[in-house]
This record gives C-alpha cells, sequence and structure tokens, in this order.
C-alpha cells in the first residue's frame, strides 16, 4: 500500500508540474502574440515574431486547453480560455472569418469595383510579353473600376519599344483612360513603382516618400457619381529575402533576425505615414496594396483603425 501511494503521490506531482510547464509556457506565448498590433517592433521584436505564426499558435493554445481539461486542470483552462476569448477580435483577422455587415448603399451612391495586384514588373526576368499579355487579360476580364498596381515596371534589358513602361500604359488606355503612376525606382536597369488605373477622372494626386530605394505610396481623388473617394496605393517594405537568401540565413539566424525586424520597423514608419493621410482626408478612402505583412502585424493595426477589411 505504501509504494502505490508513493507511484500515485509521484505521479501527481508530476501531473502538477506539466500542467503547471505547458500552462505557463502557453499562456506566455499567448499574451506576447496578443500585443504583436500593439507593440512598435523597434521597441520590442518578439511580439512581431509571434505575429507572423499567430495561427500555429492558436491551434496550440486550444490544444493545450484540452489537455488541461483532460488531466482535469480546470483552473488553468479557464484562464486560456478567457484569454482566448478576448483576444477573439484578434485571432479572426488571421482566421479571414468577417461578421462585419455589408453598409446599405445611399441613394447617390455607385457600387465600385476595385482590384489590388502586385504584378512584380510583369515577371520580367522569364517570358515578359506572355505574362504581361496575361496579367492585362485578366484585369480587363474582372472588369475593375479602379485597379491599384503596385512594382509596375520593366528590366530595361528584357524590353523593346513595344513594352516600356510608357508604351504599357497605352495598352490600358482602351478601358481605363485615367492614371497615377509614381516610378519610384528608375535607374539605367530598371523602372518601377506603383500605378492607379481607372474609369473616373484621377484629381489632387501625391506621393509619400519613404526611405526605402524600392517602396512608396501614392494617393489622389476620384469623383464616382455624387460622391468622392479617397484612393491610396501603397508597396510597403518587404524582406527582400530569396530562397537563396533564406538558406544562407537560416544559417546565421542572428543575420535573419536583424534582417526582418529592420523590414518591420520600416513598415511601422510607412504605416504611420498612411494612417496620417487616412486621419486627414476628408472623404471616404480606399486603402490597397502589397502591405508584406500580416493581419496580425503592427503595421497593419495602424493603417486600419476605423476602416473596414475587405
Amino acid at each position: 500500500m505504501t509504494k502505490r501511494k508513493t507511484k500515485q503521490k509521484s505521479k501527481s506531482a508530476f501531473s502538477i508540474i506539466l500542467a503547471n510547464v505547458i500552462f505557463t509556457i502557453s499562456l506566455i506565448l499567448l499574451i506576447l502574440t496578443i500585443l504583436a498590433p500593439f507593440t512598435p517592433p523597434h521597441i520590442i521584436a518578439i511580439p512581431a515574431f509571434l505575429g507572423i505564426v499567430v495561427v500555429p499558435i492558436l491551434v496550440f493554445t486550444i490544444a493545450v486547453i484540452i489537455f488541461l481539461a483532460a488531466i482535469k486542470h480546470y483552473r488553468f483552462c479557464i484562464i486560456l480560455l478567457i484569454f482566448t476569448l478576448i483576444s477573439f477580435p484578434l485571432w479572426r483577422k488571421s482566421l479571414i472569418i468577417n461578421f462585419t455587415k455589408t453598409e446599405q448603399i445611399e441613394e447617390c451612391d455607385t457600387e465600385v469595383k476595385v482590384m489590388t495586384y502586385n504584378v512584380e514588373m510583369f515577371s520580367t526576368y522569364v517570358q515578359y510579353v506572355e505574362c504581361f499579355n496575361n496579367i492585362k487579360a485578366f484585369i480587363f476580364k474582372e472588369d475593375p473600376d479602379i485597379v491599384f498596381i503596385q512594382e509596375f515596371g520593366y528590366f530595361k534589358r528584357h524590353s523593346n519599344k513595344n513594352y516600356n513602361s510608357r508604351a504599357i500604359e497605352q495598352y490600358f488606355n482602351s478601358k481605363y483612360p485615367y492614371r497615377h503612376l509614381w516610378y519610384k525606382n528608375q535607374t539605367t536597369r530598371q523602372e518601377h513603382g506603383v500605378l492607379v488605373l481607372s474609369k473616373y477622372p484621377l484629381t489632387n494626386k501625391h506621393k509619400l516618400e519613404y526611405d526605402s530605394k524600392n517602396n512608396v505610396s501614392t494617393y489622389c481623388d476620384v469623383t464616382i457619381g455624387c460622391k468622392t473617394l479617397r484612393l491610396i496605393n501603397n508597396h510597403l517594405e518587404s524582406y527582400k529575402l530569396s530562397n537563396d537568401q533564406v538558406n544562407l540565413h537560416i544559417k546565421d539566424k542572428e543575420a535573419l533576425y536583424f534582417r526582418m525586424k529592420e523590414a518591420m520597423t520600416s513598415r511601422a514608419s510607412q504605416a504611420k505615414s498612411i494612417h496620417e493621410v487616412i486621419e486627414k482626408s476628408s472623404y471616404p478612402v480606399i486603402v490597397a496594396g502589397d502591405f508584406n505583412d500580416v493581419p496580425m502585424s503592427y503595421s497593419y493595426h495602424i493603417i486600419s483603425q476605423g476602416l473596414n477589411d475587405a
């Protein structure tokens, strides 16, 4: 009897220790992930990295809750469940769950179809003409009223007089006679920037310059029916990691960490500039583009304040 009781006590003690360790790890991960949208990455970067893997962390948390319930540590279950439910409005952005009701269209409003597309300079390295024609055909088939394009441009050594940037603009004229184009990077090797195509006249054209040689935002106004909208087109900082660079940095985790942190910090600064334009706008805004970030990020939180995510 004494040996059996000793074994039972040993199992009970191990169960308590295991439950405490798993609960603590899960709670810390959960709290740090919840902080990701509210923590500037230049101050503390760990939440920003956890925001990238938000779905696996949510799955892990649910698994821990089930495990703790199975071994009857209900107090820990309740604590984790409360934190998970309270933070659900943040989780659902990453899970593509949208409960926002469609607003009723006012009498003077006109429905507007919008498209955003990072064309990657029409895959200039391989089959440039074919890629351009395919993208153009897709846009024309979908027939949006307004198109936000990022990385619009070409590599000069792969182009000819029929497929340089000026010529490419003309190919869209039949359907989109109005445009707002800004080249961020014009060199002897390439031209690329951001472009807005529209079926309606564009006015009040401006750009937002960033401390980056590849990234830029622009904004302009469009009047459709009796309503004026502000259009903000964005191409924000990326990690700039090719497959070869990823493999290289995996061996040097510190270099990978600082490279990603630098990009996160740049996007945070760019997001604040965009938010200022949104706040100062006297018109409803449509914000589109390639943000190079996840919904659980600080930059997404800054930009999306007061907006509905489509």
